[in-house]
């Protein structure tokens, strides 16, 4: 797949506390900030742009639509 997408440390940070947070509510399993951080990199490196490219086609999806109703409001310049 593509480059792994590049997050601020902040945002980084706080995406490994919710992995963290998931695992210990769903799984009942203390992990590390190390193996979060492994995670979220393998999600954003593998998962990530497949989610990424649904996105793009639901914007051009909704972009076409919008486009259709433009061109409905046209006026008729036939003679």
């Amino acid at each position: 797949m593509s480059k792994i997408i590049s997050l601020d440390s902040e945002t980084k940070q706080e995406l490994i506390k919710r992995i963290q947070y998931h695992f210990e509510m769903t799984q009942d399993q203390e992990i590390s900030e190390l193996f979060a951080s492994f995670m979220l990199d393998f999600i954003l490196k593998e998962i990530a742009p497949f989610i990424y490219n649904q996105a793009i086609e639901d914007a051009y999806a909704h972009v076409t639509e919008k486009l259709e109703d433009l061109f409905e409001i046209q006026k008729d310049t036939k003679l």
